[in-house]
């Protein structure tokens, strides 16, 4: 392990977040795990992207928490059918509602909207 970091809460200045940037490169760690919540991590790790030297940058979520044993995770029958998700909503709604009740609606019309198009993912996928 190369070491860890936990952000301050709120908006971090150019300076701070140039000062993250340093220290996790200099680091050199291989993966960076990035637990921030989503979707603020997936926003730092677009913004960091050519910024980060590590090849790559994993948003993990409540992965931590899980392992850690301080929430508990879906069934395993909720985990196979992809209802993670809804366990999650009901064991913590005052948290995940707005989440989940903008997320989960725009994921499913766009996948269905894909599936009566016919279009598979390596149709949409651009070739390098």
């Amino acid at each position: 392990m190369a070491g860890t970091f936990s952000p301050p809460f709120g908006a971090v200045p150019d300076d701070e977040d140039a000062a993250t940037v340093r220290m996790i490169n200099e680091a050199r760690p291989d993966i960076v795990w990035v637990g921030l919540s989503t979707p603020k991590q997936e926003y730092w790790m677009a913004g960091h992207v050519g910024r980060i030297d590590a090849p790559v940058l994993i948003g993990v979520g409540a992965a931590f928490d899980f392992l850690a044993g301080t929430k508990r995770q879906a069934p395993l029958w909720m985990q196979r059918n992809g209802l993670e998700w809804l366990f999650r909503l009901l064991s913590e709604p005052r948290r995940l509602w707005r989440r989940y009740g903008k997320i989960v609606p725009q994921f499913m019309i766009g996948a269905s909207l894909q599936l009566l198009r016919g279009k598979n993912a390596s149709e949409t996928t651009p070739k390098i």
